[in-house]
């Protein structure tokens, strides 16, 4: 929240917890809000929850520090795959969404 309250994010795509995506377009309307599992714009990383942050940093390790074309693995590519990171995109899966109440009644 204090990057978002300071600013930092504006202009920038971004991405927060689902259920509270509305409500952050209504608060910020001059970030450009996407819903996925974390978001890389310029230098700006963000992730949706803590775990779709683990994805995000899988991805920044990758991207930083990661094998390049014609490249071996690198010390990066190797401790994700050691650590068990997922290797998930930013998109959620179709099957994925928010959790509804179910009427049992």
């Amino acid at each position: 929240m204090a990057p978002l309250q300071a600013g930092v994010l504006n202009g920038y795509h971004a991405t927060g917890p689902r259920g509270l995506l509305p409500q952050l377009k209504q608060m910020a309307p001059d970030v450009k809000w996407e819903d996925k599992r974390y978001v890389h714009d310029g230098k700006l990383w963000s992730s949706g929850t803590l775990l779709n942050g683990m994805d995000m940093m899988a991805a920044f390790g990758r991207e930083t520090f990661g094998a390049k074309k014609g490249e071996k693995d690198t010390l990066a590519d190797v401790s994700v795959d050691i650590a068990g990171w997922p290797v998930r995109g930013d998109e959620y899966a179709k099957n994925e969404g928010l959790m509804h109440m179910v009427d049992t009644a």
